[in-house]
């Protein structure tokens, strides 16, 4: 019993050394599900020991940078290490890459920030307690990469992936970048203002704010997913034109050969005759 009651008082307390300990595993395993989500909707063909490689790099790098560098600039670095991390081992387009990268920060923004409003509004846990006291950040981390998980699973059941033309238009390409900078903006302030602010808040305050960043995630991924089945259509039309091409080559061929053959047949004609 008294085992028991001294572990309950140091997940119950601040420890600097155990907060270290989550922070590094929370890392982990953060950076393998934005990786298992990122290879699934860019269908990304690779090795189990490279995706391993992929993960340890990045949560290693986030967690050196995460001590050196305090908020809010690991807000703005951390998306930055795993879009660099992740052109130089999977060698996706720099398109490819961000938008592999926005729909699953969309998702952890969404669910984190569901997760700590519940938790404020219904248990009385400030923000602060889910950043600072080890049992709260252990179940706060449990239940959104739960949830997290879940959202992996379904793309992966349902095998949701995006595919990009090489050929695709600027105009395209232009208002994806837009979409992908805007989401990212939004997130990263979202983000910033309700960790650091989020008990300064009133409970509507919250909710009016979840809600406005749900509405928006909605809107800016329907605006992705329309940009990226009007690039499958380019990409259907280029390929039609390509075949279109080859049955008209195709076709010039047969009537060239039927055009030397009816010569040769009346070559052959006049020899007979003669």
């Amino acid at each position: 019993m008294e085992v028991i009651n001294l572990i309950w008082g140091v997940l119950n307390s601040e420890n600097v050394v155990l907060m270290y300990v989550i922070d590094a595993i929370a890392i982990f395993v953060e950076a393998t599900l934005y990786t298992l989500i990122f290879v699934q909707l860019l269908n990304i063909k690779t090795t189990k020991s490279h995706i391993f490689k992929f993960i340890a790099c990045v949560s290693i790098v986030v967690f050196l940078y995460n001590l050196l560098i305090t908020l809010p600039l690991n807000f703005l670095f951390s998306p930055l290490i795993f879009i660099i991390f992740a052109r130089l081992f999977f060698k996706a387009t720099l398109l490819r890459t961000l938008l592999g990268f926005v729909i699953p920060f969309v998702f952890l923004a969404l669910v984190a920030s569901a997760v700590q409003a519940l938790a404020k509004s219904l248990l009385g846990i400030s923000l602060i307690s889910l950043m600072t006291i080890p049992i709260h950040k252990i179940t706060f981390g449990v239940i959104t990469f739960s949830l997290m998980y879940f959202i992996g699973i379904l793309l992966k059941h349902h095998n949701i992936t995006m595919k990009l033309h090489a050929d695709t238009s600027r105009p395209l390409i232009r208002n994806l970048y837009l979409n992908i900078l805007a989401s990212l903006i939004v997130l990263l302030i979202h983000s910033y203002l309700f960790t650091i602010h989020g008990d300064y808040l009133p409970n509507s305050v919250l909710v009016v704010s979840i809600t406005t960043l749900l509405l928006y995630s909605i809107l800016s991924i329907y605006n992705l997913v329309k940009s990226i089945k009007l690039l499958a259509t380019q990409e259907a039309l280029h390929e039609k034109e390509l075949r279109l091409k080859d049955v008209e080559n195709s076709y010039h061929s047969v009537i060239s050969v039927e055009h030397d053959y009816h010569n040769i047949i009346a070559a052959l004609a006049r020899i007979c005759m003669v």
